[in-house]
């Protein structure tokens, strides 16, 4: 569970710092597939809930948001792969 806050607090970090343009990507193939990888981030994480609060064992709220987790750091790549390729690179480097 601390390393989906701690995530989190990623995300939200990003979500404060980048434009909306830079979130949702550059193109429409592009913003499909990240709306895709959040819907399916947040419905694992509502069937994480669930599961919880019905009294699934451990083993399975914690596959649940471990699945979430991962769409979440592949969502995150993609966001900040685009975001450094399109950055100017510097004239030159400080000695």
């Amino acid at each position: 569970m601390q390393q989906l806050i701690c995530f989190r607090t990623q995300l939200d970090g990003m979500a404060t710092t980048l434009t909306p343009e830079q979130l949702a990507g550059s193109s429409p193939d592009e913003r499909a597939v990240r709306t895709e990888l959040a819907s399916d981030a947040h419905q694992l994480l509502e069937d994480a809930e669930a599961a919880l609060e019905s009294g699934e064992p451990v083993q399975v709220v914690v596959a649940l948001v471990n699945a979430s987790n991962e769409l979440a750091v592949r969502l995150r790549d993609r966001v900040l792969d685009e975001v450094v390729a399109s950055s100017p690179a510097p004239d030159h480097w400080p000695l």
